[in-house]
């Protein structure tokens, strides 16, 4: 059935509500999401703030996290229209094949940027540590910078090589609870700064920038920091089935939005009042170095950063592979019988039920074990080992077929990619060493944040759900929602074009 004439169902969703295997809260679910959205990318807040002023950066913040909100609840219900669990789904079931190639070089070009900016940071962080703390009286500016950022990729790359990130999951605490410690730290020393120097001297905030181009700038660097989209889809398959569903995951976006909002405003305002417009990109920077309170939240986001560098390099090595995968499966080897190279990436309606592989011979000439598998679908079964059965419960028990095409698309990702291993880890280590060099070549991380924000942020949270939700939601008469969804799109085009022409610009200028 076609997606875009299935507005009658209440929802194809799946996995379904009420199943066994939904065990996240609302409380949860927006623990998870506020620590994927909070972390480096708020310590360039308060420069955002001197750029265009308290009262326009505080009101741009929230035309930013109403349109984020509103981004969120499309993607959302694109995604329970159409039957999507992910947002390459979601774009596979909305454009096909070519939605779904952009969605993934997105996400590639997401995490990897995240890297890059992660790495600053670490260098940022790890310098004013080890002069204070390990080599006392010595300058680490230059090449000690780069030394730093590289140290740290000898720490943490052994975890990148992970296949999996469960061993990784303690971080998200570990994340927020660096981050609100900081945030104390910055409030704290802008109360003792008012007292120093006088309420009144401290406080003469500009309302408003006299420079359109430096609203374009300031912008990004605001809308970056409530990327939750990518993530939203798969908190919402976890939640329990304690109240109507869409209803449900709406309210954990606007709690999760509100709850960053008003975390983004305290910081910005309490960057911005203590330092004025003389405040970095980097917030931290501007306190001095021999601040222990200070290097105590410096020590803390560190720790947090080195732990949190897996979690983007594992995704974009694996999205990556997947690019790789799509790319071979287009133009260079097509599978017999119309079958996808990447099985895991062709939607369940489109695989045929016996997967073929395409090793057919064993040494000497012999049938090899997949060949033979296709002779025997019991022998399939024993080869392939357990499929993913998160979906199916005592309510919703899978049927024999599905069973075994569960089963055969292991056998076939394991018979085509006999060097999988080996293409992963190659990847892996170009990840690491690219945007090493990368973020040693970058003197600061808001150009970074800059492009992302004007870039991959307003094209994911801004355009696509817009697009997707248009298009799989087309048969709908116009109402209030879809007008909503045609708003998000205009705007978020326009400041696609002007905040990437004023990022290109301005870093173009602090480079000549």
């Amino acid at each position: 059935m076609d997606t875009v004439s299935m507005a009658s169902a209440d929802f194809v969703f799946r996995p379904p509500p009420g199943l066994g295997s939904k065990r996240a809260s609302a409380a949860s679910a927006v623990f998870t999401l506020v620590s994927t959205i909070v972390g480096g990318g708020s310590l360039s807040l308060p420069f955002a703030f001197a750029k265009l002023g308290l009262a326009e950066a505080a009101g741009l913040l929230i035309v930013i996290a109403v349109a984020s909100d509103l981004g969120a609840s499309l993607l959302v219900s694109a995604a329970r229209r159409s039957g999507g669990c992910t947002y390459e789904q979601v774009a596979y079931k909305a454009y096909g094949r070519p939605a779904q190639l952009v969605t993934v070089v997105l996400l590639v070009v997401l995490t990897y940027l995240c890297c890059v900016a992660y790495i600053i940071l670490m260098g940022d962080f790890a310098v004013p540590l080890l002069e204070v703390y390990v080599v006392r009286g010595t300058n680490l500016s230059g090449l000690g910078r780069a030394l730093a950022m590289g140290g740290a990729m000898v720490l943490v790359s052994p975890l990148c090589f992970l296949r999996k990130l469960t061993a990784l999951r303690f971080t998200s605490a570990m994340s927020m609870t660096s981050m609100l410690f900081l945030t104390c730290v910055i409030v704290a020393k802008a109360v003792i700064h008012a007292r120093s120097v006088g309420l009144a001297t401290m406080w003469r905030p500009v309302a408003y920038t006299s420079s359109f181009a430096d609203t374009l700038y300031g912008f990004p660097l605001i809308s970056v920091a409530f990327l939750v989209h990518f993530n939203v889809l798969p908190v919402h398959t976890e939640l329990t089935a304690t109240e109507p569903a869409l209803q449900r995951i709406r309210n954990v976006i606007h709690v999760t939005v509100g709850i960053c909002s008003t975390l983004y405003v305290v910081i910005g305002v309490a960057g911005y009042a203590t330092f004025g417009t003389a405040v970095d990109g980097d917030v931290l920077k501007n306190y001095g170095r021999d601040d222990h309170l200070v290097n105590a939240g410096r020590f803390a986001l560190l720790a947090t950063l080195l732990c949190n560098f897996p979690l983007l390099c594992i995704p974009c090595r694996i999205s990556l592979d997947r690019l790789v995968l799509l790319a071979r499966d287009a133009w260079c080897l097509p599978a017999p019988h119309g079958q996808s190279i990447a099985g895991h990436l062709t939607p369940p309606e489109k695989q045929p039920l016996l997967a073929q592989p395409d090793v057919n011979s064993g040494e000497g000439g012999e049938p090899s074990r997949w060949a033979l598998a296709r002779e025997d679908p019991r022998d399939a079964l024993k080869l392939a080992g357990t499929p993913d059965t998160s979906r199916w419960d005592d309510e919703h028990p899978p049927s024999p077929e599905s069973v075994m095409v569960e089963r055969l698309r292991v056998v076939e990702r394991a018979a085509r990619d006999k060097y999988a291993r080996l293409r992963q880890s190659i990847e892996t280590v170009l990840i690491i060493a690219s945007s090493l060099a990368f973020a040693i070549a970058v003197p600061s991380v808001v150009i970074v944040w800059s492009f992302m924000g004007s870039t991959i942020s307003m094209l994911i949270a801004f355009v696509l759900p817009a697009l997707y939700y248009l298009k799989i939601r087309a048969a709908r008469s116009t109402n209030p929602r879809r007008v909503a969804a045609v708003g998000l799109l205009c705007f978020g085009m326009i400041m696609l074009v002007a905040c990437t022409y004023q990022s290109v610009r301005t870093t173009v200028e602090q480079e000549s």
